[in-house]
């Protein structure tokens, strides 16, 4: 019998080892009606979903999940219809067919409200949840929040070019830089998103599909859910102008956290600060 094992029967479980515990991941696969969707499990404790951005699965989240799962959150990580073996209709798609599917993954794994992230295009997911779904939601937090302030051309054209093939790395560090990440970001950084980028053109294709199906109106505010929007100053793709609007707009509803030095990808930038705002932000709710 092994020294982890010996320590659960007894009840002696180290610090040591109750982090670890904490950090210990899980693959769930989850029937839906009109889905399979898969998801990544971290931790024990408070639920917090994590919604992915347009382009790749939940592996673009890098390191988030075992920090948050570290704080004392239970990390759901949702993989959307078409990536990371996610699997269901792609066609005649709109937001609220990936936000039927995260409460069906709420509803299985947790049967309670839960605290929901998205980050870049998961954000619309998330708020289109929260307006769907309110009485599973408890608040809504999200990274590089976009949907109305357009971001730069040459930005849009260097995220574009990035898909090309047969690009050199320091190439592809170059068009990322230019795109998804602030100028200040160190290439060792750049260079490990790049090692653990991931691309899936029909859930990209799909992505496209549902935002042109969904009016702004459906998913824009939220519901009436409190929300923590952390935006990069650096954010080409998703300017902060976006944050800003949503602040001026839902007065009181909205905590706005401006990140120096940090873009599109500030998740992969900026993980601690990122994971020390939320776990202040929710340390402030009433239980």
């Amino acid at each position: 019998m092994n020294f982890f094992l010996i320590a659960l029967l007894l009840g002696v479980l180290t610090p040591h080892l109750a982090q670890a515990q904490r950090s210990y991941s899980r693959e769930i696969e989850i029937k839906l009606n009109k889905s399979t969707i898969v998801v990544e499990s971290w931790g024990e404790g408070t639920p917090i979903v994590l919604l992915h951005g347009g382009s790749g699965p939940i592996t673009g989240f890098g390191g988030l999940a075992p920090m948050l799962a570290e704080k004392g959150f239970r990390v759901l990580m949702i993989n959307r219809r078409g990536f990371g073996g996610s699997k269901g209709p792609l066609d005649n798609i709109n937001l609220h067919d990936y936000a039927e599917d995260v409460a069906g993954v709420v509803k299985n794994l947790v049967g309670s409200p839960v605290h929901i992230l998205g980050h870049a295009y998961g954000n619309r997911v998330a708020r289109c949840f929260s307006t769907d779904y309110p009485n599973l939601t408890k608040t809504v937090i999200l990274l590089a929040a976009g949907g109305e302030v357009p971001g730069e051309e040459k930005a849009w054209a260097a995220l574009e070019q990035l898909s090309e093939p047969n690009l050199s790395r320091s190439e592809q560090v170059k068009l990322a830089r230019a795109s998804l990440f602030s100028p200040q970001a160190p290439s060792s950084v750049i260079n490990r998103w790049l090692d653990a980028r991931q691309v899936s053109l029909d859930g990209q294709a799909a992505v496209q599909l549902a935002n042109r199906a969904t009016p702004l109106e459906d998913w824009w505010e939220a519901g009436s859910s409190q929300m923590l929007v952390i935006q990069g100053l650096d954010d080409r793709i998703a300017p902060p102008g976006n944050g800003r609007n949503l602040r001026n707009r839902l007065k009181g509803r909205v905590t706005l956290i401006d990140l120096e030095n940090a873009g599109h990808a500030m998740h992969v930038e900026q993980p601690e600060k990122i994971v020390e705002h939320i776990v202040r932000y929710v340390g402030k709710l009433k239980p």
